[in-house]
């Protein structure tokens, strides 16, 4: 793709087209002025849809610019969309468009041990059967990697959450803020699996806004 483009998979963001990335991994890199990427990096922008085929990866290191009417960002069964940061520096990217999540949004580093990681949906999410979103949290300053949904929220989304630290948290912990949801409850975002703590973790939705906590700090759970 990058020697037969340049690097460059970039559609007039007024015309509604289809973009499938299937049978591979692709790492998206939108720099400004229009230059190149990084090696093994291709721009991608103005696409009205996104699908990324089943066993295909997307990592993103930049924001990411739907274009045309629909602006849909479709993750398949099977897909998973990487927006993890490095040892060096977290991740901050904002998707323009919606997202319907049929695979996983991962936003943990393969170590699992830092935190504040954060992808920005500028418009709805939608949580399809086996949806999951994977995030780490860090117990020690009650921090987490984030998920901002500017729209509305549908469907549910199972967490795989990994910790830190097995410590104690002090207190609630925010992984998804909504701020104007109306679908959404307390059933669209639910920890499913937690590793790297003896405690038990649950989920809390308060003011379209879904938290982590520890249910009982004082007794590990059995894992």
């Amino acid at each position: 793709v990058n020697e037969a483009f340049e690097g460059k998979l970039i559609n007039d963001p007024q015309t509604d087209k289809k973009l499938t990335l299937s049978g591979g991994n692709y790492v998206i890199f939108n720099p400004t002025g229009g230059q190149n990427g990084p090696t093994g990096t291709v721009q991608v922008s103005g696409w009205s849809t996104i699908d990324v085929a089943s066993g295909s990866s997307v990592r993103l290191e930049s924001d990411l610019t739907m274009g045309g009417s629909e602006q849909n960002f479709i993750i398949n069964e099977g897909a998973s969309l990487d927006v993890s940061g490095t040892l060096n520096n977290i991740n901050d990217v904002l998707l323009t468009g919606n997202v319907v999540n049929n695979g996983t949004i991962d936003l943990t580093l393969a170590d699992k041990t830092l935190t504040g990681d954060k992808l920005t949906i500028s418009g709805n999410y939608s949580g399809g059967e086996g949806a999951r979103l994977n995030m780490s949290v860090d117990p020690r300053n009650n921090t987490a990697d984030g998920l901002v949904i500017n729209g509305d929220v549908s469907g549910t989304t199972e967490i795989y959450l990994t910790a830190a630290s097995a410590a104690v948290p002090n207190g609630n912990i925010l992984l998804v803020d909504a701020p104007n949801n109306v679908s959404g409850t307390a059933e669209s975002f639910g920890v499913w699996r937690y590793e790297g703590s003896p405690y038990t973790w649950e989920t809390l939705f308060e003011n379209n806004q879904w938290y982590t906590y520890v249910s009982d700090g004082d007794r590990p759970g059995i894992v």
